[in-house]
């Protein structure tokens, strides 16, 4: 076969591209250029850096058809392709300056290869290419023998966007270093850069069993995987505050992963996070009631998982899909959300749309006493407490790391459209906390109203 993908062997370069550990690389390469394909001849065809995982995405990709009225953006990372995105989008479309400031631009251009996952499960940029009727607009960072065929003989437009390799090097090397969390040196990364052992930003690496997470039993020891996202857009300032760390999930998050990113959130929406068992039912309560007029009654009638869709949710407790994405999007009528991913792993709209945040935290100890609980009487987990503590204190327990989940919101806390509040000061002081939070949703009622006297 001409597709090839081998694995890297760790060696003294290699392990220099270390996100916690070194991470896994493959070189991919696809050397079966067509006869009738005269371009081909121009191709350098060398294998590429990527994660393992591609060469499941890699048949969907190739089978993609490519249209003559698509324009495509390709570079290789950092080195201009968003400014260079921005540009021809509205070139093309009119010096439409109004429809750019209003419609993200992940909306405006697909990209190709996001959703590609190292443990070989489905992503979906290629399935949303397809289905788009209208004129696409296609981002990527693979080489022109990776790209889809059809790309070539629709003969699409391409725009491709260069920049002195020095400048790449270096600007990538702060990009995994602030959004990748990369722990090498400069120098380390250069090193990696001049010996073509650079990669993509997106990972998701099946967490392999040890002496801890052996521990995390349900009948059987569980799977588990460390998911990331550290391509950060550059105009988003918010994100400097983020850690930007894997995050300890089920491996099938992979698959709803695009359909959150990519949901569109809106100004008028209202989200709660936290870290599981830190308050997040007693906020959503407390939190619309004071939205809808502290309508009790409703409250009363309509239960709280109507009132509030939580995004990550994968089956309902009947086993049906819980299809959380659509319903927000077919949605008319005001959207509250519940979730408990971190900040790098919600929604990117949400922070270009400021919609409002409630974050909930709580004292970890009890945190992890209360998922323990949890865990132990309605997901069946066999362990111990101390086994459980272990989980926790190794970021192997769902939704881990649990202090930079709490830190990335705390230095968010003077967002305008952030409000940080705690669970032990909900039981402290809880007319505080509910005036505040009446004064962060432009809220106002007397006491009476709220049965606080």
């Amino acid at each position: 076969m001409p597709f090839t993908c081998e694995k890297i062997p760790f060696n003294e370069i290699t392990r220099k591209f270390t996100v916690s550990r070194p991470l896994e690389m493959a070189k991919v390469n696809y050397s079966d250029a067509p006869d009738d394909l005269p371009v081909a001849k121009k191709w350098g065809m060398k294998p590429v850096t990527l994660m393992p995982g591609f060469s499941e995405l890699f048949p969907e990709i190739q089978s993609l058809d490519g249209r003559a009225s698509d324009v495509w953006v390709v570079s290789f990372p950092k080195c201009g392709t968003t400014w260079c995105q921005e540009m021809v989008w509205l070139l093309d479309n009119n010096l439409d300056f109004e429809g750019a400031k209003s419609t993200l631009l992940t909306d405006r251009f697909a990209y190709l290869e996001l959703n590609y996952l190292p443990n070989g499960e489905r992503g979906h940029s290629v399935d949303r290419l397809t289905a788009m009727p209208a004129k696409r607009y296609i981002k990527s960072h693979l080489p022109a023998h990776i790209l889809p065929r059809s790309l070539w003989y629709a003969k699409s437009k391409i725009i491709y966007v260069a920049r002195n390799p020095k400048d790449a090097a270096i600007s990538f090397f702060h990009h995994w270093r602030n959004m990748g969390r990369f722990t090498g040196s400069l120098d380390d990364h250069l090193d990696l850069f001049i010996n073509d052992y650079v990669k993509m930003p997106f990972t998701c690496e099946i967490v392999p069993f040890n002496d801890v997470t052996k521990k995390y039993t349900i009948s059987r020891p569980m799977k588990i995987a460390k998911f990331n996202d550290s391509d950060v857009p550059d105009d988003l300032e918010v994100a400097r505050k983020w850690a930007v760390k894997p995050t300890t999930l089920s491996p099938s998050f992979g698959d709803r992963y695009p359909g959150i990113r990519d949901l569109d959130a809106r100004p008028g929406d209202i989200w709660v996070v936290s870290f599981a068992k830190c308050g997040t039912t007693w906020t959503q309560e407390m939190v619309w009631l004071l939205d809808n007029n502290l309508d009790f009654e409703a409250a009363k009638t309509t239960p709280l998982t109507n009132r509030f869709h939580f995004l990550e949710l994968n089956k309902l407790p009947n086993g049906e899909p819980g299809e959380p994405i659509k319903k927000l999007r077919d949605m008319t009528t005001k959207r509250y959300i519940k979730s408990h991913l971190p900040a790098h792993l919600l929604s990117r709209s949400l922070w270009y749309a400021k919609s409002k945040v409630i974050y909930v935290a709580r004292n970890p100890k009890d945190a992890a006493v209360s998922f323990f609980h949890h865990q132990k009487n309605l997901d069946g987990f066999t362990g111990s407490l101390d086994d459980y503590l272990d989980i926790f204190i190794n970021d192997y327990v769902m939704f881990g790391p649990f202090h930079d989940h709490v830190l990335d919101f705390w230095r968010m806390r003077d967002e305008e459209n952030v409000l940080f509040i705690t669970y032990e000061e909900m039981k402290r002081d809880l007319e505080g906390v509910i005036r505040k939070t009446c004064a962060f949703l432009g809220k106002d009622y007397p006491a009476e109203r709220m049965c606080l006297d």
